[in-house]
């Protein structure tokens, strides 16, 4: 079990597409040899971009994030 950081309702913006960065941001954590524990933080933090958002668009280059 990982714990993850709450966003507050107001932070929430849209949820289609949240899964899918979550699955992105985990497998490219562990294709750049992240460890387990570190390829789900990225996928939470890509999760999380995802859902202040509209849309799967991101607003800043998300290798910000995995770096």
């Amino acid at each position: 079990i990982y714990p993850i950081q709450k966003l507050s309702d107001e932070e929430i913006v849209d949820g289609n597409g949240a899964g899918d960065a979550f699955a992105g941001g985990f497998i490219g954590g562990l294709v750049l040899g992240k460890s387990i524990d570190e390829a789900v933080e990225i996928g939470h933090k890509m999760g999380a971009m995802s859902l202040r958002q509209i849309g799967a668009q991101y607003t800043w280059p998300k290798v910000q994030i995995i770096a």
